[in-house]
């Protein structure tokens, strides 16, 4: 699961808790979404 490779390991919710390293505040999350959704539409 460390390695990220999840194709060989799932995680569970209490056991990834600690995998989280990535804590955006909320105009972050916003701002990636509307990346990925043009992005995805301009695909």
């Amino acid at each position: 699961m460390k390695a990220g490779d999840f194709e060989r390991a799932h995680a569970t919710i209490g056991e990834a808790v600690g995998l989280v390293r990535d804590l955006p505040g909320a105009e972050e999350v916003i701002a990636r979404m509307t990346r990925d959704a043009q992005a995805r539409l301009a695909g």
